[in-house]
């Protein structure tokens, strides 16, 4: 990739989720999340993602959803997919911080297909995540 080594590293994550990260060897306070699409799973995309770690001159981190490629547990809700990434970005910023995580790290979320309805949620602060969202829009029922 360019010349450059990337250290690869395969993680297991809490609730069973597998991620790859490649960690860029001068750029790891610099991250991109990417979130893959339906139909998609993680082993048949590592490649891309090296290559897109290359291209930008970051580290990236991917992970499977749980009950997708091999990770485990059950997808319940699209809240656990969300979940699933912020385990992700908990990783990313740990790396960076040290074990408090204080939100040190640069990370752009990038998500595919049904990957960018995981990431909708990261376009409001990260301590508003827990609440639903308010619509941008006026409720257009009302008279």
């Amino acid at each position: 990739a360019c010349g450059l080594r990337f250290t690869v590293r395969r993680l297991r994550l809490a609730r069973g989720v597998d991620a790859l990260a490649f960690e860029h060897p001068s750029r790891a306070d610099k991250w991109v999340l990417s979130l893959h699409g339906n139909g998609e799973c993680l082993q048949h995309y590592a490649d891309a993602k090296l290559q897109l770690a290359a291209e930008l001159g970051c580290s990236v981190i991917a992970c499977d959803y749980r009950e997708v490629g091999a990770s485990a547990g059950m997808l319940l809700a699209a809240s656990d997919m969300v979940a699933d990434a912020a385990l992700c970005v908990d990783y990313c910023e740990r790396l960076v911080n040290g074990s408090e995580g204080t939100g040190g790290a640069s990370i752009l979320i990038l998500g595919q297909s049904m990957g960018g309805g995981v990431r909708w949620p990261w376009s409001r602060p990260r301590d508003s995540l827990a609440t639903p969202a308010t619509p941008l829009s006026p409720d257009l029922t009302e008279p």
